[in-house]
Order: C-alpha cells, then sequence, then structure tokens
C-alpha cells in the first residue's frame, strides 16, 4: 500500500518528477547491462500500467477522463503508420473526428 505523502506544490512536484526520471533510466541503464532485449520498454510500460491502476482505484471517473486524453496524445505522438481500414486504426481514431483535424 502506497501512502500519501505531504500536500507538495508545483516546483516541489517537478523535482520529484525529475528524480523519479532518473530513477527510470537508472533501472533502464541495470536492465540494459543484464541484456533485455527491451530495456527501456521493460523500464517504462509497468510504471505506465501501475499509475493508471492506481488512478482507476482511487478515481475512476477521472481516470476515464485521464485514459481517453491520453489516448488522443498517444494518437498524436505516435500516429498509425498502417492504412486506413485496418484492425488497429479503426480501433484508435476517434469516429467523430474528421481526416482535417
Amino acid at each position: 500500500m502506497i501512502s500519501r505523502s505531504q500536500p507538495l506544490d508545483g516546483e516541489q512536484f517537478a523535482a520529484c518528477q525529475i528524480t523519479f526520471l532518473q530513477d527510470l533510466f537508472g533501472y533502464r541503464e541495470y536492465l540494459r547491462g543484464r541484456a533485455r532485449e527491451t530495456p527501456t520498454i521493460d523500464a517504462f510500460l509497468p510504471v505506465f500500467v501501475t499509475l493508471l491502476e492506481t488512478m482507476e482505484i482511487n478515481a475512476p471517473e477521472e481516470a476515464q477522463n485521464c485514459a481517453h486524453q491520453l489516448t488522443r496524445i498517444i494518437q498524436i505522438l505516435f500516429p498509425v503508420k498502417q492504412a486506413r481500414g485496418s484492425l488497429l486504426s479503426d480501433t484508435l481514431e476517434d469516429p467523430g473526428q474528421t481526416a482535417a483535424e
């Protein structure tokens, strides 16, 4: 179980994020040193899953909104490179979105 920390302001939280990212990249280097084929994925993916699961447990409605926003961000950062009409692109596209958006 994870206990809540003291309230943090934006600057304090940003410092925590930097420390966390440094630790995450340190873990990636640890995995790379153990000859893992995908050390970046192996380090980052469990963090994403844990964050989303934790949010779902603690704030289900906000988790749904976050998941929707995160899906849109992923679509922008990593556009689907497959031809339209494929199962993956049909699943990821917002049905209300036009090609011009």
